[in-house]
């Protein structure tokens, strides 16, 4: 009987486990741990920081876009920032930043080429659908060609503006659904109107509203000018009654200018072809009976008022159409 059995003991088999390799698989599990923790936290850092940096570019960006005025330096600037980044093409937030510097560029076909699809997605948030709205109408002003296209941006600038405020009760919103109201001539732009002065009566942009309703160009001329430049930018509606304005102050050939610059800006908004064909009608007004300049005026003029009459109900074409008497 072997030493095992007699004592009562299993009997060993093999070489004894070192306790120094035991230590040295703890060493190797440490070191490749502690390296995987390097390398997280090294991955972690870069993205934190590119986070930060993504942020701030952001928000001075914004605060650019902001003021009255943007430095078109600081904009290509920061842009080029913008475009650096990795989810430039894809995040919303970037694409509407890009898109509102493309407003300010006067280029809304490249805003909607970037952001209208976002704008108009039904889970677009109520932001988005302010910045769709507000690229909507732009292209609008710019757009003086087929009919149902201007009204079908028109109808839709407007439904997305109300459903923003809705949500914002920003008073941008709300004007911005008049605007394309009062385009469309839209019995709604009056109740947007009162809307605008109940809720938002001190706002400049309910001012212009109000002031247009019943526009008197010697009594409302100074509070015109003093709106233009409260405002961060004119709306077409401000301007034309500027141009008219302007003539009241019997200044006919900056009026003829005005109203002719603001034609090529926004060539799609009815109150920029009403300035004009007002200016017009007082041009040629102002020439003899039968001169060449008289009848030049009169058919530019004309013109215009072709343009809107294809456009207008009924009760806005009887407005202007005693104009037409003067050749």
């Amino acid at each position: 009987m072997s030493n095992s059995n007699r004592k009562g003991q299993p009997a060993r088999s093999g070489k004894q486990a070192s306790p120094f390799a035991d230590r040295r698989v703890i060493i190797l599990i440490v070191l490749v741990v502690a390296a995987i923790a390097y390398f997280v936290y090294g991955w972690w850092s870069d993205r934190a920081e590119r986070e930060i940096a993504r942020n701030k570019l952001v928000t001075v960006l914004s605060e650019e876009l902001e003021k009255r005025e943007p430095s078109a330096d600081d904009l290509s600037t920061l842009m080029a920032g913008i475009l650096k980044l990795p989810d430039a093409a894809t995040a919303s937030d970037l694409l509407a930043l890009q898109a509102r510097v493309a407003l300010v560029r006067g280029r809304p076909e490249r805003a909607e080429d970037l952001f209208g699809a976002i704008a108009a997605n039904p889970s677009a948030t109520a932001e988005e659908r302010s910045l769709g709205a507000r690229i909507l109408l732009a292209l609008h002003a710019g757009f003086g060609g087929d009919i149902v296209e201007a009204k079908t941006m028109l109808e839709q600038a407007m439904a997305m503006a109300e459903s923003a405020y809705a949500q914002t009760k920003d008073v941008h919103d709300l004007f911005c659904a008049w605007q394309a109201a009062s385009r469309l001539w839209d019995p709604r732009a009056r109740e947007l109107a009162d809307q605008l002065k109940a809720n938002h009566a001190a706002s400049p942009e309910s001012q212009v509203v109000q002031i247009r309703k019943d526009f008197d160009p010697v009594r409302d001329g100074q509070a015109v000018m003093n709106l233009d430049r409260e405002l961060r930018s004119s709306p077409a509606e401000l301007r034309a009654m500027q141009t008219i304005a302007t003539v009241a102050d019997n200044d006919v050939p900056a009026a003829l200018k005005n109203a002719e610059q603001h034609l090529l800006l926004a060539p799609g908004a009815p109150c920029v072809r009403i300035a004009l064909a007002y200016v017009l009608h007082v041009c040629a007004s102002g020439h003899p009976e039968g001169s060449e300049d008289r009848a030049g005026f009169a058919a530019r003029r004309d013109q215009q008022l072709d343009w809107l009459d294809k456009r207008a109900p009924d009760e806005e074409r009887a407005k202007w159409a005693p104009m037409r008497q003067l050749r």
